[in-house]
């Protein structure tokens, strides 16, 4: 956490157009400078999976990244907003993080996404797992076919798709963008079809 802080604070002290000299716990710098910069500088989003990254988010951020979880989220958000409004910021753009699969029928479309269980254990966030077969076997032992599907949007019904998209929408009261990730296997493609057909259409 620290080190992310101290990253942050360089982003933006050269974004600003300093040149930095820094001697850091983490990071050091003689003179750094950004010869080109844009006019107007590129948003700062923060990935947070935990209140101690939401406050970084809040006080250094242009919004806040991180997974879709009904029971988590809501509470991220509100600790990313406070640490904006006590840093003198106003809260930026939500952005909401969740996997989908979609296939003819239910059964197929888990199995198509099953691998992702290895993403579910908030354990993966803070504690030191390097190996993905680990980490998927755990996730396995952990996780459930139901709970998974708490997780991700898991269905052969479109409008199950557009149902729990909304879900997510309402998670943010504000600017929020819902970022989707296709995990439909083999069904990838017709996923895209459907998805232009029959979920996205619903939502405009």
């Amino acid at each position: 956490m620290a080190a992310l802080e101290e990253a942050c604070g360089l982003i933006r002290r050269l974004w600003d157009g300093e040149r930095v000299d820094h001697d850091g716990r983490f990071f050091e710098t003689k003179q750094a400078y950004l010869h080109t910069r844009p006019q107007q500088p590129p948003p700062l989003y923060i990935s947070a999976f935990h209140p101690g990254a939401a406050k970084a988010a809040g006080r250094y951020g242009d919004g806040l990244w991180t997974m879709a979880d009904p029971e988590s989220t809501p509470e991220l958000i509100e600790t990313y907003r406070g640490a904006a409004e006590q840093a003198g910021r106003g809260p930026g753009t939500i952005v909401l993080e969740a996997g989908f699969s979609w296939a003819p029928d239910d059964a197929d479309a888990l199995e198509a996404a099953r691998v992702w269980k290895g993403a579910v254990p908030d354990e993966f966030y803070t504690d030191d797992w390097f190996d993905p077969e680990a980490m998927h076997e755990h996730g396995e032992e952990q996780v459930s076919d139901d709970e998974f599907k708490q997780h991700f949007i898991v269905s052969a019904d479109p409008d199950e798709h557009v149902e729990r998209i909304r879900e997510l929408e309402r998670l943010a009261d504000s600017d929020v963008i819902v970022k989707l990730s296709n995990q439909s296997g083999p069904n990838a493609l017709e996923a895209i079809r459907i998805y232009g057909e029959r979920v996205l259409p619903k939502l405009r």
